[in-house]
């Protein structure tokens, strides 16, 4: 499994379920809540095909904003020219202690997708098409999402300094 971190008494992390890709349910977003024991699925992914042709989506960048996990939910393929042009990617908001999901923006499949958490809250999202040498960069923060123009790579790609942010959520340990 891997971490996305702490919300309150709320564990959150992504596991990966089967060895297939293509498996529905491959990956999940969980929750599990130190006070009640009770473990919570907040997303899950789906796929299609078999071991020589398949398409399948799966969990990129998550993070914690407030209340709510933001993730990539990214699709991709086996085979890049037999994946469908109606598939899309998305940035889904998930809050933690319900397992309400919001799709804050659609992306087409094929595309590059990518997210950084630049400061505790706040997201830069940077999308290019596939075959396209332009990029559209947004900032996800107060669960509002906005262009980001005149953006580059160098924020995405930058480096930040590094934090914990306490389980309450009203204190950061920078480093």
């Amino acid at each position: 499994f891997n971490l996305v971190g702490w919300s309150g008494h709320n564990f959150v992390y992504t596991v990966n379920r089967t060895s297939n890709y293509w498996d529905d349910k491959h990956q999940a977003l969980k929750s599990y809540n130190a006070d009640t024991g009770k473990l919570s699925i907040l997303y899950e992914t789906t796929g299609t095909g078999n071991s020589y042709d398949y398409s399948y989506q799966y969990i990129g960048s998550s993070y914690i904003i407030g209340n709510q996990v933001a993730l990539l939910s990214i699709w991709a393929a086996q085979n890049y020219y037999n994946q469908s042009d109606t598939a899309t990617s998305n940035l889904i908001a998930t809050t933690i202690t319900t397992g309400d999901q919001k799709v804050i923006k659609t992306f087409p499949a094929k595309s590059s997708l990518s997210a950084k958490l630049y400061e505790p809250q706040a997201l830069y999202i940077r999308y290019s098409a596939n075959g396209s040498d332009a990029e559209d960069f947004y900032i996800y923060e107060n669960a509002s999402l906005q262009a980001a123009n005149g953006m580059s790579d160098d924020k995405i790609y930058g480096n930040y300094p590094t934090y914990l942010i306490s389980p309450t959520g009203k204190k950061t340990h920078w480093h």
